[in-house]
């Protein structure tokens, strides 16, 4: 015996849209994924979707800073992975910089240095040329510019010379 999926009318459709963007901020791409989930057509959700927007339960400039603030502080994410992803989803890209350029640079600076730091005591390398190519292998996945990862490299040397003696 099949299970069926319960069918939805264009008026419980915008119901549960709306708990949904009550709930957390989430951008149109997310609705609409949510929206085919339910069954909705392609014209019901967009409908649903514009309807979400008039009554600001979607904004994409809320939703952009919502998840660069997030990402870059709770994931410790780069602005390159952030506005990759924004862009993904299919957000406007003077949105997405917008957010960006929100986000504190000193404190973007620390928190780079902070996961540097963290990485290079649980990472096993031969030389200082080993150890700096794993870190920046992995500050680049982590979406942060290289210009950025090689002055913080440079700013601590001294410091990945002293973890190699060491270990």
């Amino acid at each position: 015996m099949a299970v069926s999926k319960k069918e939805y009318d264009i008026s419980e459709l915008q119901q549960k849209a709306e708990s949904y963007c009550a709930r957390a901020e989430h951008c149109a791409s997310e609705v609409a994924k949510k929206l085919s989930l339910w069954g909705a057509s392609p014209l019901i959700t967009k409908k649903i979707i514009e309807q979400l927007y008039e009554e600001d339960y979607l904004n994409d400039e809320r939703y952009c800073r919502a998840y660069v603030h997030d990402k870059s502080k709770l994931n410790k994410w780069g602005q390159r992975k952030i506005g990759l992803s924004l862009r993904m989803k299919g957000l406007p890209s003077d949105c997405i910089d917008d957010a960006l350029e929100e986000i504190d640079e000193e404190e973007y600076n620390d928190t780079l240095m902070q996961l540097l730091l963290k990485k290079m005591r649980t990472t096993k390398a031969s030389s200082v040329y080993v150890l700096r190519e794993k870190l920046i292998r992995f500050a680049l996945g982590r979406g942060y510019d290289m210009n950025e990862i090689i002055e913080c490299l440079d700013i601590n040397s001294e410091e990945l010379n002293d973890y190699l003696e060491e270990h």
